[in-house]
């Protein structure tokens, strides 16, 4: 038979079997009662544990007693009685945790059936209890621990349990006590185990997280829209003044000027002039639209141009001279300015600073360095910008040429951060002196060209 691959079910050959109402009762190999339901397998076994002695035994067989369903079997001096049934006896012996000690933490005395334990937690041994006084020593503990998959039975040897590093979650811990001879049913309790999770993975910390991300994304991508929108219009405004730079730079009167000038050279046969002058004016024809595509040249480039357009201009206004002083300090080639800043302030300086003399009209030019600054100061000895001899549309209303510079000024400084400063002297404010300086000063630095 399959069943009696238990050893504690085999029969003794040599003592009597008995069956009654399907029940097989017999005495085992190791000297205790065993009665087995033959139809559906249930069995329980009863030992001396239950106050009988195997030696003892006189009967030959076992007997149920009609009036109370009782089985009866003899020993030396007494008969022995028990229930019959599968099993024989319910009783109330439900486990209990009675103390939780969470190593280096805390103990936790006749726990409620929920239980909750912090992160650090998670590693704890579990003392239960059963209250059976009749038969102590007759008792088998087991437990299960089910998480998110269903557990299978852990015996025990003795009722404690050590859980160690639970994760995280929410657990359902059962605890069985059991008949060793199945005299009486198994015995259950529930408790739920909470672990908490880090506080950083909880949904409490992780939603508002979540959300804060989201709005600091949103800010950064609300933040970088603006800012292109901004240096898009930073390029368009530099874009639309460099194109007055470049109008103011080939003003039609001083084109048609200085055509009208070469022209008068060659029909008085004045051919040598003639072609300097017309070199001259292909050059600066040539570096105005060069330069207007760049946004930084060398101060070497500058110094040349505006050299040519003074040259230029003295055809028009014969009564000034010009001379341009450099500081040999200055590594001109390899300090970058912004182009078509200086020629318009020269410009102002020939129309409005020496027109109304006709004798010793000069206009100075000189570029020197002041710790990291490059300075250009432009120097001329006429009315000044505060007489009284100024036309008074000169003094209500800045030169559009001018009022172009201090907006590219501007817009280099917040696109470049190139510190450009342009500063205007009257020198008249001395009783001995007339005449304007202007300062044009900017950061020596590398730029990245656009």
């Amino acid at each position: 038979m399959e069943l009696f691959s238990d050893k504690r079910l085999s029969p003794s050959i040599n003592i009597y079997q008995t069956m009654i109402d399907d029940v097989l009762h017999y005495i085992s190999e190791q000297g205790q009662i065993i009665t087995l339901n033959t139809l559906t397998r249930e069995y329980r076994i009863l030992s001396n544990d239950n106050g009988w002695d195997p030696e003892r035994i006189t009967s030959i067989g076992f007997f149920q007693d009609k009036e109370t369903d009782d089985i009866l079997f003899a020993g030396d001096d007494i008969i022995y009685r028990f229930a019959s049934g599968q099993p024989l006896t319910r009783r109330n012996n439900t486990p209990f945790i009675s103390a939780i000690e969470v190593f280096g933490k805390r103990v936790i005395d006749l726990p409620a059936d929920h239980i909750t334990f912090q992160p650090d937690e998670n590693t704890m041994q579990l003392k239960f209890l059963s209250l059976n006084f009749t038969d102590p020593g007759n008792q088998l503990f087991s437990y299960k621990l089910e998480g998110t998959q269903p557990a299978l039975w852990i015996p025990i040897d003795k009722p404690e349990i050590m859980l160690t590093q639970i994760p995280p979650g929410n657990y359902k811990l059962t605890l069985q006590v059991a008949s060793k001879n199945q005299y009486w049913e198994p015995s259950y309790k529930t408790y739920k185990i909470t672990i908490l999770a880090p506080f950083y993975r909880r949904w409490a910390f992780i939603l508002p997280m979540i959300l804060l991300f989201g709005l600091l994304t949103w800010a950064v991508i609300r933040y970088r829209i603006k800012e292109m929108r901004t240096i898009s219009n930073l390029d368009r405004m530099v874009v639309e003044y460099e194109l007055k730079a470049l109008h103011a730079q080939m003003n039609p009167h001083f084109v048609f000027n200085c055509l009208n000038s070469i022209k008068e050279m060659i029909m008085s046969k004045d051919n040598k002039n003639a072609n300097i002058y017309l070199n001259k004016f292909s050059y600066l024809l040539r570096s105005t639209l060069d330069q207007s595509k760049l946004t930084f040249i060398p101060l070497s480039q500058v110094i040349e141009y505006i050299r040519n357009y003074l040259e230029m201009e003295k055809l028009r206004f014969d009564h000034f001279n010009f001379s341009i002083e450099t500081d040999p300090a200055l590594h001109t080639e390899s300090i970058m300015m912004a182009p078509m800043l200086l020629q318009p302030i020269v410009e102002n300086a020939i129309w409005h600073g020496i027109s109304a003399h006709k004798e010793g009209n000069q206009i100075q030019l000189r570029f020197y360095s002041q710790g990291d600054m490059i300075t250009c100061e432009v120097e001329d000895f006429g009315i000044g910008i505060l007489q009284p001899g100024q036309k008074k549309a000169d003094k209500d209303h800045e030169p559009t040429a001018l009022s172009n510079i201090r907006k590219r000024i501007e817009l280099l400084n917040q696109k470049h951060e190139a510190g450009y400063q342009l500063i205007f002297i009257d020198k008249s404010q001395d009783s001995s002196r007339h005449g304007t300086i202007v300062r044009l000063s900017f950061k020596h630095q590398m730029y990245e060209f656009d």
